[in-house]
């Protein structure tokens, strides 16, 4: 009897232990699961969130591409702006320019006509006075009508005859070629000036050469000495004349700058020349100047690039004279230079030139 009490009193015990096991397994599989899906959980939110950086990352960069193509299309822009104004005051300068020089051309030939019939006429006058001289020498001669030509010789000292008819001369000579250089700077100022066309045509070479030569002459007269061979036998090239007028004379008001700094101008030469090479037709622009350092050179025909003071320079002039040439005439533009020593630029225009008669607008005159 006693047995089975303890036996029965047993069993409770046993069971419970067996639930209570069972109870904490249970348990700590709810927790093995709810900490791999938390884990799992936690993977997944941190691959979205790896992802989402990555296209952040991306969207960063292609906002940063956006802002530097936007940068640039801002500067591209106010170069175009600028670019425009300075091609609307250069137009207003030309037409004042052109205007000026056609109310110029015909006092012009007045005075020069006028002084050639006083030179003529002096001429002439000349060739009375040695008659007289020779009638007078006779009455001295003779004794005769000593009293007339004492007189005659009075006034002759009076008026210094002898250094008018010196004189008179060369002052007619003088005047005349002061007229001639007049004329040709006017001539050049109405071919340069001339109102621009959008048409290719046949030019002579060797005339906008002259042209741009006499209109930019107080650039390099005080600075260096002329010196230019232009080939007698060029043909005729294709261009716009007033756009590759503006180019050379860019190039030549570089060069005057470039030995603006040298003390005598017969220590500068500024050499201008046109020759046929193949079927090119060439224009150098040499200068005896300070040359282009090798360590800028490449930045030559970048627009608003300048080695000049504030206010001095824009630094369009070269890359305007690059667009003109290579970009709407189809040609190359280069230069050699030595520090020291000067600088040679180099114009090469194709002679079977086959462009269309008509030019985008945003080529010409900007």
């Amino acid at each position: 009897m006693s047995e089975q009490n303890v036996s029965s009193d047993s069993l409770p015990t046993e069971n419970c232990d067996h639930c209570e096991a069972g109870m904490y397994k249970r348990f700590f599989e709810r927790e093995r699961i709810a900490r791999k899906e938390a884990e799992q959980y936690l993977e997944d939110k941190s691959r979205e969130l790896y992802l989402s950086n990555q296209k952040l990352a991306a969207l960063a960069i292609k906002l940063e591409e956006e802002n530097k193509r936007t940068k640039a299309d801002l500067e591209r822009r106010k170069l175009l702006e600028s670019q425009l104004a300075h091609a609307q005051k250069m137009e207003s300068v030309g037409q004042l320019a052109a205007g000026m020089a056609h109310e110029l051309n015909t006092p012009i030939q007045f005075v020069g006509d006028n002084i050639n019939f006083l030179k003529t006429s002096f001429e002439d006058i000349e060739t009375l006075l040695n008659a007289v001289d020779a009638l007078l020498s006779r009455c001295r001669d003779s004794q005769q009508h000593l009293v007339h030509v004492e007189s005659i010789d009075q006034i002759c000292d009076q008026i210094e005859l002898d250094y008018l008819r010196d004189e008179v001369p060369l002052a007619a000579s003088q005047a005349i070629t002061g007229t001639d250089t007049l004329a040709r700077i006017v001539k050049a100022m109405k071919v340069f000036s001339h109102p621009s066309t959008k048409s290719f045509e046949q030019i002579d070479l060797n005339q906008i050469v002259e042209s741009t030569i006499n209109v930019s002459r107080s650039e390099w007269k005080f600075h260096a000495t002329l010196k230019k061979e232009l080939c007698d036998d060029l043909p005729l090239v294709s261009c716009i004349p007033g756009e590759l007028g503006q180019a050379l004379l860019n190039l030549i008001v570089n060069a005057a700058n470039a030995m603006s700094s040298n003390t005598s101008s017969a220590d500068s030469i500024l050499w201008v020349s046109t020759r046929r090479d193949g079927d090119d037709a060439v224009v150098e622009v040499s200068d005896t100047g300070c040359g282009i350092p090798a360590e800028i050179q490449h930045r030559v025909f970048d627009p608003f690039f300048t080695t000049k003071s504030v206010g001095e320079g824009t630094g369009q002039g070269l890359s305007i004279s690059y667009r003109i040439i290579v970009k709407l005439h189809k040609g190359t533009l280069s230069f050699d230079s030595s520090v020291g020593k000067g600088t040679t630029f180099q114009i090469r225009l194709p002679l079977n030139s086959t462009d269309a008669a008509t030019i985008d607008d945003g080529l010409v005159g900007n």
